[in-house]
């Protein structure tokens, strides 16, 4: 039995192993050669910064005073009608409208005025002043309105 076997194998090894003689492959993969171009660039890479920076808080501009004389200021044309209102009341109406603060003299706050008008703060200002017969100031800068009694209490004579 040991001789049978060993006889199966001996033959099947002879009918796999081939009558070849060389021991190089028929097919052989192609082989490729890898080339890269020089790399050329005619400027410096970009320069890489953080997220966060260092930065000043804005500043006005030296010599900026904010209002330039030379241009006149642009204001809003407003349409004004009351109708028998105090002028306590038109201060308050007027303020608002250019949202500014407002005053109104004690003397004259209970005083009514009729009026329908368009135009500037500054020309409503005057026509409120004409109707009313009291002297209204209008002051950008503060940004606030005054309503004064025209006629201020006589001062004291010296003798």
């Amino acid at each position: 039995m040991y001789s049978a076997r060993l006889g199966i194998m001996a033959v099947a090894a002879l009918l796999f192993g081939g009558c070849s003689t060389t021991s190089v492959p028929e097919w052989q993969p192609e082989k490729r050669t890898r080339t890269f171009s020089v790399a050329q660039r005619q400027l410096p890479p970009e320069p890489v910064y953080s997220r966060l920076r260092w930065v000043r808080p804005p500043e006005n501009i030296p010599g900026d005073q904010g209002v330039s004389d030379s241009a006149p200021a642009i204001m809003p044309v407003m349409h004004l009608e009351v109708k028998d209102t105090s002028l306590e009341e038109v201060a308050k109406i007027l303020a608002s409208a250019a949202q500014y603060s407002s005053y109104c003299s004690s003397l004259i706050a209970k005083q009514t005025v009729t009026i329908s008008r368009l135009g500037t703060l500054d020309e409503l200002g005057t026509e409120v002043q004409k109707a009313a017969q009291i002297r209204v100031i209008i002051d950008h800068g503060t940004r606030q309105i005054r309503f004064l009694a025209d006629h201020a209490p006589t001062a004291p004579q010296l003798y």
